[in-house]
């Protein structure tokens, strides 16, 4: 039997493939859905897995992990709110952005050991949530809404929603004190 044809690669080569057939059946049957989902769970599982680089084989417990994903999400969410919704500019600086970022921490709390890197990390993370917290220009406290994707390949503002879809708009800001976080108006195309 060939080394390569373990049932551990077969079932990782059927998952690849099936994962691959996911784009591809979303066009099909018009489920975009189901992309979006599938890109959440990569992104998730890359996430996962690097945690397990740093804890499992480094042995290092971190509790500021998450905040290199977070800090590439606000460079892409800053950008397209600003207008820039090119993914070929956005992907780049949103690596770029982390990768300084995770060279500072990385400088300073790797000099630390046991319970003092986990508490330069934890410290790292809070300093990066009250930064976004603080932008009142890109939501504050409710968060950085992207209204549009990034465009990759197609000019998807353009692209007419499909008859019968909900088309949805905010329509007033949280008044001060209201419970409401906006007010959405849906209106139904009639393509």
């Amino acid at each position: 039997m060939i080394a390569s044809l373990t049932p551990r690669n077969v079932v990782v080569a059927v998952l690849l493939l099936l994962l691959a057939a996911v784009p591809v059946y979303a066009a099909v049957t018009a489920n975009a859905f189901l992309v979006t989902l599938f890109t959440r769970v990569i992104i998730l599982g890359i996430a996962a897995s690097s945690l397990n680089l740093i804890l499992g084989y480094g042995g290092m417990v971190s509790f500021g992990h998450a905040v290199y994903l977070g800090i590439g999400g606000y460079a892409v969410g800053i950008l397209a709110q600003e207008g820039v919704t090119s993914g070929f500019v956005q992907w780049p600086l949103a690596l770029v952005v982390s990768a300084l970022f995770a060279l500072l921490v990385g400088a300073l709390s790797l000099r630390t050991r046991g319970v003092y890197f986990i508490m330069i990390t934890l410290a790292f993370a809070q300093l990066v949530y009250y930064f976004g917290v603080g932008l009142d220009r890109y939501g504050a406290d409710d968060g950085l809404t992207i209204r549009r994707r990034s465009q990759i390949l197609a000019d998807r503002a353009r692209t007419p929603v499909p008859a019968g879809r909900a088309v949805c708009t905010r329509r007033h800001r949280r008044p001060a004190g209201g419970s409401a976080p906006w007010l959405m108006h849906c209106s139904r195309s009639r393509n």
